[in-house]
């Protein structure tokens, strides 16, 4: 998986650094996860350029294309980590960043996954007490843009 993902260390700033990539598979920015417990914040992402914007970035969605028709699920984790550890397990997997899912996730979603039937997408969200604000706006953002999705709503330790 550190091959796969291209996964670093940022000897510097003490972080884990994981690379993004455009659904091209072009790399457009970066994710930090800081290590020391005084750091300001766990994690940081690159900066919005005129190739990465948060919002409008799915991690993984480069590598889950080709396994998604076999598989007809896709998880949709809150970070990165999350993500690798379902592609870890075999899970088709793509985080978006942060504790919010925006339009622009769903019509990622919806351009990629939309010619495959009876896919499930399966919500994964923390278990971090956010989860309870996070579920319905997911569910209302789907249902206004994506309504022939199936969504489901599971919890990390599901999957183990």
């Amino acid at each position: 998986m550190i091959k796969k993902y291209h996964i670093g260390y940022w000897e510097k700033g003490n972080a884990v650094v994981i690379p993004q990539f455009n659904m091209y598979g072009l790399p457009v920015g970066f994710l930090y996860r800081f290590l020391d417990s005084d750091a300001k914040s766990k994690y940081k992402n690159s900066k919005n350029t005129e190739l990465y914007v948060k919002g409008e970035h799915l991690f993984n969605l480069n590598n889950i294309r080709k396994t998604l028709k076999d598989k007809k699920c896709l998880y949709l984790c809150e970070g990165a980590f999350d993500a690798i550890s379902c592609q870890q397990m075999g899970y088709p997997s793509l985080a978006y960043f942060g504790i919010s899912l925006t339009k622009n996730h769903v019509n990622l979603i919806k351009e990629v996954t939309q010619r495959i039937d009876c896919l499930d997408i399966i919500l994964v969200p923390d278990n971090d007490n956010k989860a309870s604000k996070f579920i319905p706006k997911a569910r209302d953002l789907f249902n206004k843009i994506y309504p022939n999705a199936n969504l489901l709503v599971a919890d990390i330790g599901d999957l183990a």
